[in-house]
Parts: structure tokens; sequence; C-alpha cells
């Protein structure tokens, strides 16, 4: 079932049988086809940020026992420590959000 977008529909109705000048017709295509080029690439965006989102939430949801001394696929989220005890810490729900979002303010700064 591949329908025309209704923006695109509309278009092309507007260019062949609306009571409007040439001019008039001609302008509300274009704006409806910008219109419907901006709505799929919102559409794309919007799904690379659910699949971001959802393997953000797969590792920070991880039960620590599931994955503590496993490596592949079983593994969590591991963070290179940089201080004296100079190894990786496995981080999950709250303290990787915290790890995360202080990691992203020293970037920022």
């Amino acid at each position: 079932m591949n329908e025309k977008p209704e923006a695109l529909r509309l278009a092309e109705v507007l260019m062949s049988r609306a009571v409007m000048t040439t001019d008039q017709r001609a302008h509300a295509a274009a704006e409806l086809r910008r219109l419907h080029a901006e709505n799929e690439r919102l559409t794309d965006e919007n799904e690379a940020l659910r699949l971001n989102d959802a393997r953000y939430r797969y590792l920070r949801n991880r039960d620590p026992k599931e994955v503590f001394n496993k490596s592949g696929k079983a593994a969590g989220v591991w963070i290179d420590w940089e201080d004296d005890m100079a190894g990786l810490q496995l981080l999950t729900g709250d303290d990787a959000d915290a790890a995360i979002d202080a990691a992203m303010r020293e970037d920022r700064s």
C-alpha cells in the first residue's frame, strides 16, 4: 500500500484544479513539497533518535549481576576510570547516567 503522501497529492490538486492564479498554485505546491521534504527529514531523524534511545536504555538497564565477568555481547557499560585505581568500572542505571552527564559537561567546558 504505497499511497502518495497527502502533501504531495494536495500539491498535484492545487496545480491542476484549484481556483487560483498559476503563480499562487505554483507557490502553494512548492511550499507543500518543501513541507513534505521537511517532514520526511524529521521522521528519519526521529527514527534515529528512537534507535539511539533504545540502545542507551538497553545498556543503562542491564543488571550488573548479568554482565559482571563477561565479555562480548553479554558485557555491560564498562568505563575506563582515570583515577588512582586505574581500572574498569561497570556502570548501569543512575551511575551510568551520572558518568555520562559528567563526561558531557567536561567535553562542553
